[in-house]
């Protein structure tokens, strides 16, 4: 009888150990999914900012910045332009690229940073590469195909790879 007492205490206690193990994976259950929930919720809100804050209302901006851009760089493609007139050229870029942080870019900071952080560094990367081809001597940007491999190109490369990050954004 003692041993038929005994399986009885361990089954018993096996029993509690199994209701206080399912006790405690419910409970992580319900915390995971709360956690996902509010991931999701998270998500779902920044994805709502951007559309809100920036594709709706300001994707006008976006296609100006890069239209105003072309068609300054189009006056790169004179004959013998003088070091004032470069100058003159790349400080309009520079100022397009300052309106353009300010009243675009800088609406990602109330989003996310990362996706801030992206979109500034190809506005930034774009504005170098220009500045560069704009004073090498040894680029003659009057020549089409240099223009357009030199400039035209990086700027549809900056516009394609922008459009790209907005559009790829999951709310991460």
């Amino acid at each position: 009888m003692a041993e038929k007492d005994v399986l009885d205490i361990i089954y018993q206690i096996s029993m509690i150990v199994i209701a206080v193990a399912n006790i405690g994976w419910v409970i992580y259950v319900f915390y995971v999914n709360l956690r996902r929930d509010t991931d999701k919720e998270n998500k779902a809100r920044k994805i709502d900012l951007l559309k809100t804050l920036v594709l709706d209302y300001n994707m006008r901006l976006f296609y100006e910045f890069y239209k105003n851009v072309l068609q300054k760089c189009v006056e790169l493609k004179q004959d013998k332009l003088s070091l004032s007139e470069k100058r003159r050229i790349n400080e309009d870029i520079l100022a397009f690229e300052r309106d353009f942080e300010v009243a675009f870019i800088d609406l990602f900071l109330a989003i996310d940073d990362k996706l801030y952080g992206k979109l500034k560094q190809n506005v930034d990367t774009l504005i170098d590469q220009l500045t560069q081809s704009i004073f090498n001597e040894g680029i003659n940007l009057y020549v089409e195909h240099m223009y357009k491999e030199q400039i035209q190109k990086h700027i549809h490369e900056s516009k394609r790879g922008m459009l790209s990050t907005l559009f790829s954004y999951s709310g991460c």
